[in-house]
């Protein structure tokens, strides 16, 4: 995954590891990204999960980068 340099005032973090593991045979993993509500009337967030870089005979798919939006609900 791609590092982000994130600002403090945005509504999740990416506190996750840099690498992720696949085991042999594994097509999917979930990454835990926590969702911080307040309640500040404010526009829409993204961000982009990006897989690259594979390593031991490793290839990716088509599809390497997603981006995530994290729809505003606060001040509601």
């Amino acid at each position: 995954m791609k590092r982000q340099h994130i600002k403090s005032n945005l509504d999740f973090s990416l506190a996750v590891n840099n690498e992720l593991v696949f085991e042999h045979g594994e097509i999917s993993k979930v990454i835990a990204i926590p969702i911080m509500n307040d309640l500040e009337a404010e526009k829409d967030e993204s961000f982009a999960v990006e897989l690259y870089n594979p390593t031991e005979g490793a290839q990716l798919g088509k599809h390497v980068k997603t981006v995530v939006t994290i729809i505003n609900d606060d001040g509601r």
